[in-house]
C-alpha cells in the first residue's frame, strides 16, 4: 500500500508542478458500497473509496482516478474471507479542437497504471468478477495504453460522432493459477447520431464494435474473446426544471476461441454468451436552484446461451430489475455533494448442470460523494 500511495502522490505532484495559473482544478471522493445475497447461501459486500483529481486548461484536460477497495465474501458451507488494497490508477489526457476545422476533434490518451493488487487466489478473483454484483470487478491488471480519436460534426439539428481507439494491454498475474497472463490488444469503433426535434425532444442512436486479439498465458495462446457489438437508441424530453428519458440497448457477443485438448485455439462449438437486452427509464427534477433529484428504473435480460442444458458450459436465462435514485446539491459555488442509492433483484432460471449458477440473488449499492472545483 505504501508503494502504491507513493506512486500516486508522485504523479499528482508532478502534474501540479506544471499547472498553469489559469487552469481549473477539481477533486472528487466519497464512499461506495455494494452488497448482495444469493439463494445458494453466498453473500458478500464490497466497498471502495475513490480518489479523483483533474484539471481543465483551455482545450486540454487531465484526470487521474484510483480507489481503495475492500471485499468480504461469505460462501455457503465455507468460512468467510476478505481481501483489500488499492486498485489500478487510471490517467486520462485529452485535447479538444472546436470550430477550427470543418469537423470538431477530440484526441485522448488513456493509461492504466498497475498500482492495484494482482495474483489473488482464483476463487477471490471469481468472487468479484460479476459486474451485476460489484462495481470493481478486478483489483489490478497490467500497464495499458489506449489512444483514441473522435470526430464530431453537426448539420442544423443533426449531430454525429464517430470514434476509433486501440488499446495495448500489458501482462499481469490474473490469479494465483494464472501467472504471466497477457490479454490481447483490442480495437474499438464507436458512433452516435443525435437529432434535436425541437426545444423539448431529442433522439439518439448509438453503437460500438470491438475486436479482440489473442490472450496468452505464459507465452502460449490461451483464449480469444469474440467480437462485441453494441447498438442502442434513446430519447429525452426536457423542460426548464425537469426531464424524462428512455433508452434501449442490445449487446451481442460472437463465439470465443478456446484451447482444445491439444492446446490449440479453436472456435467454441456453441456461443457461451447469450444476447443482452437493456431498457431504462430515467427522470430528473430540479427541486431548488441548488438541488436536483434523479431516479431510474432499469431492466436487463440475458438470454440463455447456445449450449445444451446438460453441458457444463450451459448458462440459463437471467432477468434483472434495478431501481435507483440520487440527490445532488451545490453546497457553494465550488463544492457539490450527493447521495446515490440502488436496489436490484436478479432472477436466474434453473441450471441443471450447475445448481449454484441457477441461483437468484439480490442486492444494492449506496454512494456518498463530494467534489470541488478551484
Amino acid at each position: 500500500m505504501r508503494t502504491t500511495m507513493t506512486c500516486i502522490l508522485f504523479l499528482a505532484v508532478s502534474v501540479l508542478a506544471i499547472v498553469p495559473a489559469a487552469a481549473e482544478t477539481y477533486g472528487r471522493t466519497g464512499f461506495h458500497i455494494d452488497w448482495w445475497n444469493s439463494d445458494s447461501g453466498e453473500d458478500g459486500f464490497q466497498y471502495h473509496i475513490p480518489i479523483e483529481a483533474g484539471l481543465d486548461y483551455r482545450n486540454f484536460y487531465f484526470k487521474v482516478l484510483t480507489a481503495y477497495a475492500y471485499n468480504e465474501i461469505d460462501p455457503d458451507n465455507e468460512s468467510s474471507r476478505s481481501f483489500d488494497g488499492f486498485v489500478d490508477t487510471k490517467v486520462n489526457l485529452a485535447y479538444e479542437s472546436v470550430a477550427k476545422l470543418p469537423v470538431d476533434l477530440l484526441f485522448a490518451l488513456d493509461f492504466n497504471l498497475p498500482t492495484g493488487k494482482t495474483g489473488l487466489a482464483a476463487r477471490d478473483t471469481i468472487s468479484i468478477a460479476d459486474p451485476d454484483k460489484t462495481t470493481i470487478t478486478r483489483m489490478g491488471e497490467g500497464f495499458n495504453v489506449n489512444p483514441n480519436i473522435s470526430v464530431l460534426k453537426h448539420w442544423g439539428k443533426l449531430y454525429t460522432a464517430v470514434g476509433v481507439g486501440y488499446i495495448w494491454r500489458g501482462s499481469f498475474d490474473a490469479a494465483d493459477t494464472m501467472e504471466d497472463y497477457d490479454p490481447g490488444n483490442a480495437l474499438n469503433l464507436t458512433g452516435a447520431v443525435d437529432y434535436i426535434f425541437n426545444s423539448q425532444w431529442t433522439g439518439r442512436l448509438f453503437g460500438s464494435w470491438t475486436r479482440f486479439e489473442t490472450d496468452e498465458l505464459a507465452g502460449v495462446d490461451y483464449y480469444e474473446p469474440g467480437d462485441v457489438t453494441i447498438v442502442g437508441a434513446g430519447v429525452t424530453y426536457a423542460r426548464a426544471t425537469w426531464a424524462l428519458g428512455g433508452m434501449v440497448k442490445a449487446i451481442f457477443r460472437d463465439k470465443d476461441e478456446r484451447q482444445n485438448s491439444f492446446g490449440v485455439l479453436q472456435p467454441e462449438p456453441e456461443n457461451y454468451f447469450g444476447d443482452e437486452w437493456i431498457a431504462e427509464i430515467n427522470g430528473r427534477v430540479q427541486i431548488t436552484d441548488r438541488m436536483d433529484v434523479k431516479a431510474w428504473i432499469q431492466y436487463l435480460m440475458i438470454d440463455e446461451n447456445d449450449y445444451p442444458t446438460t453441458d457444463r458450459y450451459y448458462l440459463s436465462e437471467r432477468e434483472k430489475t434495478l431501481f435507483g435514485c440520487e440527490l445532488a446539491g451545490r453546497l457553494t459555488a465550488r463544492w457539490e455533494a450527493g447521495l446515490r442509492l440502488q436496489s436490484y433483484f436478479m432472477e436466474v432460471d434453473d441450471n441443471p448442470s450447475d445448481s449454484d449458477a441457477g441461483s437468484d440473488f439480490d442486492g444494492g449499492s449506496a454512494t456518498l460523494w463530494v467534489s470541488a472545483r478551484f
